[in-house]
């Protein structure tokens, strides 16, 4: 067998050459990478200056501090870690957005009071708000529409035929909880009660009707609403990395599918009421119609901005009212002499087996201070929705 030199030599030296080129090449993307990470940084440096930015930990490029808010132990976990690191104040870097975090009475009076009408915008840059909600409703709506749906709210939570209406659903819906606690031929859930008497609660108020829990319309909004709510919440992914939505498409669909199912069972209640007008009107949905539809077409709210507040309210209401309630039987079972006090105080007051009345809450301070100092305490919702500045200066 022979070999060719110059063969050889043109492979050895093609060989050498590639290596070398490869070796080249390797560095220049090293300090390439280096450079960008060390722009970057720089970048965001100048960037959190400018702005006076609170602290804050070191971000990923593109995806933040997102991987530090993962785990088993929930968001709201990790967040408090970085405050015990940071102080009331800090910023995370959710995504590409700078979210700055407010803790304390003074520095969240400071913010949304003293400066509310700066920070009362929702921010327009979440994924799910623009592609589910679309600026509709109570909770996402940064157009007038809001302030006169809030208005209506707050109209309707003061109105006396509504609050007269409502003392007679709690009557019944009492009745029925206690029927369930007192059945000693079967078990029954607390948690599962408590749920349905919030939702028949809301339901009362907002649409003027009160389900049995085996209603197939009070379990099918039911279950809708909280397949909607876990999937639309604000820590999903997706709301700060919006590409992430193109692999997670089919849970979206669901959750325009659920919304329109509900919005359906809405509809038909609306125009039930329209059909058959009450005076004086004592729901929500009827002091809209009786009162204010006119008028909100005058302001900008459509039907999807009404649709989508009742469906607010029940998404946050429903939470709400069934954690301030399991907090405040907590409360009174980790503080028995507590517990006896209220009991006494409503035993002299109102009676042994009577029920409890609206009026009733001026006779028994005691009862009512309990509750508040509870509530005060032990807050239902751990943080609020996220606000935004409608200026920068």
């Amino acid at each position: 067998m022979t070999f060719d030199k110059n063969v050889l030599r043109c492979t050895y030296k093609y060989d050498t050459w590639h290596g070398q080129n490869h070796i080249l090449i390797s560095f220049i993307l090293g300090v390439s990478s280096i450079a960008s990470v060390y722009a970057y940084a720089a970048a965001c440096a100048m960037w959190r200056t400018r702005y006076r930015l609170p602290p804050g930990p070191w971000a990923w490029p593109i995806i933040g501090n997102l991987p530090q808010l993962k785990g088993k132990e929930g968001f709201y976990h990790y967040v408090l870690e970085f405050r015990k690191t940071y102080g009331d104040i800090f910023r995370l870097k959710m995504g590409v957005h700078e979210v700055v975090f407010v803790f304390g009475h003074q520095h969240v009076q400071e913010v949304l009071c003293k400066n509310g009408a700066l920070t009362s915008n929702r921010p327009n840059w979440m994924y799910i708000p623009n592609k589910i909600f679309k600026g509709k409703g109570i909770v996402w709506n940064n157009r007038d529409a809001c302030k006169a749906l809030r208005s209506v709210l707050k109209l309707a939570q003061e109105d006396s035929y509504v609050v007269a209406s409502l003392q007679r659903y709690l009557a019944t819906e009492f009745d029925v909880f206690q029927s369930h606690v007192k059945d000693k031929s079967s078990a029954y859930d607390l948690e599962y009660l408590i749920g349905q008497t919030s939702f028949n609660f809301l339901s009362a108020f907002l649409l003027g009707k009160r389900y049995s829990y085996d209603d197939p319309t009070m379990i099918e909004i039911r279950n809708k609403l909280a397949e909607f709510g876990a999937s639309t919440a604000s820590a999903n992914p997706e709301n700060y990395l919006p590409f992430l939505a193109n692999f997670t498409q089919a849970k979206f669909q669901t959750a325009a599918a659920n919304q329109e199912i509900v919005f359906n069972r809405f509809r038909e209640i609306i125009q039930e009421k329209r059909n058959t007008p009450e005076d004086p009107p004592t729901d929500f949905l009827r002091i809209y119609l009786s009162n204010y539809e006119k008028e909100g077409l005058k302001n900008g709210t459509c039907e999807a901005d009404l649709l989508q507040a009742v469906m607010d309210m029940f998404l946050a209401g429903k939470d709400n009212l069934l954690l301030s309630t399991k907090w405040i039987l907590m409360a009174l079972v980790n503080y028995p002499e507590v517990q006896s006090k209220c009991r006494s105080e409503i035993h002299q007051v109102i009676g042994q087996g009577q029920r409890v009345q609206s009026q009733d809450r001026s006779r028994t301070p005691y009862t009512v201070a309990t509750i508040k100092e509870i509530q005060r305490l032990y807050s239902p919702g751990t943080q609020k929705l996220f606000h935004c500045f409608k200026e920068i200066s």
